[in-house]
């Protein structure tokens, strides 16, 4: 399993999904260096045997994989998106964030990183979540640089993958919370009718945060469907 996360995300707050795996099974891959490197990233990743592996993405992360995946057909043996849409921004049809909301994140960094950062786990962090969870998640997104977290945001304003998915070439497992802050459920009921024989998973109560809040769940399902 190669595992992309979300914007701001990294290898310590998804400690408890990589944990449900055994250490060998479950290999990690910052999106930061997916958005530098493209799917050559993705496929240094993989076994070196070149066999077929399960690959995964969380928000941004699952961008970055559907993308991957369409550029690689063949490579991957299952496709699971957590927290997904074909497009991050709204549009007539389509339920996302408002553009204007993007923009407003972007031009923050620029003068208070660490209050975009709140802002953003509280909406993550909802309605599953605490105050301990959400500080943890700014510590953890103020590691990266803020040029990084800008690369970040201006992938999200900009990939559009809806009418692409629909080439999916391998079985896709949707994840995603009923009560998501940041991705609303639509949109990843929206990806699911594109692609032909997407499985779709809504799970009440949960939010944007699926790898970190609910490990084990999300881990057993993503065990079951790449099995």
């Amino acid at each position: 399993m190669v595992f992309i996360p979300g914007w701001g995300a990294n290898e310590r707050l998804c400690r408890g999904l990589a944990d449900s795996f055994p250490e060998d099974r479950f290999r990690f891959l910052s999106w930061c260096d997916v958005l530098r490197d493209g799917s050559s990233a993705v496929d240094r990743a993989m076994p070196s045997d070149g066999s077929p592996c399960a690959l995964a993405g969380w928000s941004l992360g699952a961008l970055l994989a559907l993308r991957a995946a369409l550029d690689r057909p063949r490579r991957f043996a299952a496709l699971i998106l957590i927290s997904a849409t074909g497009r991050m921004t709204s549009a007539p049809g389509h339920a996302g964030v408002a553009p204007r909301a993007l923009r407003a994140m972007r031009l923050g960094l620029n003068r208070n990183p660490e209050a975009v950062a709140r802002d953003f786990a509280v909406l993550s962090m909802t309605p599953d979540g605490n105050d301990a969870s959400a500080v943890e998640y700014v510590r953890q997104t103020l590691t990266h640089g803020t040029d990084d977290l800008a690369a970040g945001l201006d992938a999200l304003g900009k990939l559009d993958l809806r009418e692409q998915a629909a080439r999916v070439a391998v079985p896709l497992l949707l994840v995603h919370g009923a009560e998501d802050r940041v991705i609303p459920a639509r949109a990843g009921r929206e990806l699911a009718d594109t692609v032909p024989g997407a499985r779709l998973a809504i799970l009440p109560g949960r939010g944007h945060a699926l790898p970190i809040l609910a490990p084990s769940a999300l881990a057993a399902m993503m065990k079951e469907f790449a099995a």
